[in-house]
C-alpha cells in the first residue's frame, strides 16, 4: 500500500514538474515584415520591442540586440525576424519559415505578408497566432470578412483608406480640373482596389481619367512615364507597397511634368505629394499591436473571441512647397482643415495631430499600461449581437 501510494506521489511530482517546465517555455515570436532597412526595425517593430520590455519579457540586453534587428533566443520569449525584400513568392516562403520554426505568435506587416499568413495557417489544427499591422483592405483582401467574422486565430489592426476624402481634396485644390491620372501596383489588393475606387470617383464626378499599374519593381518608372506623358492635369494614386517603394521617383518624374501628386497616405507630403490624406494615428496603430501581444502573451486575450482593431480617423496635409514649384498656391480650404502644412520646408501640425502622436505606452509603467490593456481588449470582445449584426450586413449586401 506505501509502495502505491509513493508511485502515485511521484507521478504527481514528475507531472507537476512538466507542467510547470511547460508554462515556463519561452513563447516564439515571429515578426515578418514584406520589406525594411536592413538590420533596422520599422515604426511598428520598434513599439513590440518596447512593449516587451516594458513587460518584463525581454532585458535591456535583450531589447539591444533586437533594436539591431538580429534575432533572439531569450529566456522568456524567442523572437525572429523576417523580411520578403518586397517579394510575394518570398513572404509565402517567409511564413513557411516561420511556421518551421514553430511559432506561437506571428505578427505580419502589411497586407501581403498577413494574407499570406492566413492563406498559410487556416487549414491548420493548431494553428499559431497571426496578429497583423499595416493592413489595407482587409475584407477584399480575405483576410477576414468583418472585425468579427474572421478566422479564430487572427487578430490585429486594420487601417482604412481615405479616397473619397482625397477625391474632395483635388476636387477642392483643383476645381476646374478635367482629365486625371491614376496610378496603382498591381500586385496587391491595395492597388486593385485603390485604383477601382478612383476610377469610381472620377467616374462619378464626370472627370476623365487615364490609368497605369506597376507591375513591378523594375517597371515602376517606366508606367509612371507613360502615363503622365499624356494630357492629365493631376495625379493620384493607390497606396500599396509598389506605389510606396516608389514614391521619390514618381515625384521626380511629377515635377517634371508640372503636376500636382495626390497620395492616400498623410506622411507623403513629406516627400513631396501637393496633398494627401491618410490615417492619422500611426502611433496608435503599432502600439496596438504591441499591446495585442502583450495581452496574449499575458493569457488575457482569446483571439477567438476579440475583434479586428479598426482605425478609421483620417487626417490631411498640404505641401505648399511642392505647389509653389508648380505655380500653384494652396486652396484656403486645404489650409484650414489640414493637420500637416508644409511651408518653407518648416512642419506645422494642428492640435489634433500632435496629440495623434502622443505615444500612449511612453512613460507608463506597467499597471497604467496593464489598464490600457484592459480597457482595449474590452473594446474588441465580439458578442453574439455584434456577430449577428455584421453576418446580416454581409447577407443584406450579398456576400
Amino acid at each position: 500500500m506505501m509502495r502505491r501510494f509513493l508511485l502515485l506521489f511521484l507521478l504527481t511530482l514528475l507531472l507537476a514538474a512538466a507542467a510547470s517546465a511547460q508554462e515556463e517555455m519561452p513563447k516564439t515570436i515571429a515578426v515578418l515584415r514584406y520589406g525594411g532597412p536592413a538590420g533596422d526595425p520599422i515604426f511598428v517593430e520598434k513599439r513590440i520591442i518596447a512593449m516587451l520590455e516594458s513587460y518584463g519579457y525581454i532585458s535591456g540586453e535583450e531589447a539591444a540586440i533586437l533594436n539591431e534587428r538580429r534575432d533572439l533566443d531569450g529566456e522568456r520569449v524567442n523572437l525572429y525576424w523576417g523580411d520578403a525584400g518586397w517579394d510575394i513568392p518570398a513572404a509565402n516562403l517567409m511564413v513557411e519559415r516561420a511556421l518551421d520554426q514553430e511559432a506561437d505568435v506571428i505578427v505580419t506587416v502589411t497586407t501581403p505578408v498577413s494574407r499570406a499568413a492566413i492563406n498559410l495557417t487556416l487549414d491548420m489544427d493548431d494553428p499559431p497566432v497571426v496578429i497583423a499591422s499595416s493592413v489595407l483592405y482587409p475584407y477584399p483582401a480575405g483576410i477576414a470578412q468583418a472585425s468579427c467574422l474572421k478566422p479564430d486565430h487572427l487578430i490585429g489592426v486594420v487601417l482604412d483608406v481615405p479616397m473619397e476624402l482625397l477625391f474632395r481634396l483635388l476636387l477642392t485644390q483643383q476645381p476646374d480640373i478635367e482629365r486625371i491620372g491614376i496610378l496603382a501596383g498591381a500586385t496587391e489588393i491595395s492597388g486593385s482596389e485603390g485604383a477601382s475606387a478612383l476610377a469610381a470617383l472620377a467616374q462619378a464626378h464626370a472627370l476623365s481619367a487615364d490609368a497605369a499599374t506597376i507591375i513591378s519593381q523594375s517597371d515602376a518608372i517606366l508606367a509612371a512615364e507613360g502615363l503622365m506623358s499624356k494630357d492629365i492635369e493631376a495625379l493620384i494614386t493607390s497606396w500599396d507597397v509598389l506605389i510606396s517603394h516608389n514614391m521619390r521617383s514618381i515625384m521626380d518624374i511629377a515635377q517634371g511634368e508640372g503636376l500636382p501628386v495626390y497620395i492616400p497616405s498623410l506622411p507623403a507630403v513629406v516627400s513631396g505629394a501637393a496633398v494627401s490624406a491618410g490615417n492619422l494615428r500611426d502611433d496608435e496603430e503599432a502600439t496596438g499591436v504591441a499591446r495585442l501581444l502583450a495581452l496574449y502573451l499575458g493569457g488575457d486575450l482569446d483571439p477567438a473571441t476579440t475583434g479586428l482593431l479598426e482605425l478609421r480617423e483620417a487626417g490631411t496635409a498640404v505641401n505648399q512647397d511642392a505647389l509653389a514649384a508648380l505655380g500653384m498656391t494652396a486652396a484656403p480650404e486645404l489650409l484650414a482643415e489640414a493637420d500637416l502644412v508644409i511651408t518653407d520646408g518648416e512642419h506645422n501640425l494642428s492640435q489634433r495631430y500632435l496629440d495623434a502622436l502622443v505615444d500612449g505606452a511612453v512613460g507608463l509603467g506597467v499597471e497604467e499600461n496593464s489598464e490600457i490593456d484592459a480597457a482595449l481588449n474590452a473594446s474588441l470582445q465580439c458578442t453574439d449581437e455584434i456577430i449577428a449584426e455584421q453576418q446580416a450586413a454581409l447577407d443584406a449586401a450579398g456576400e
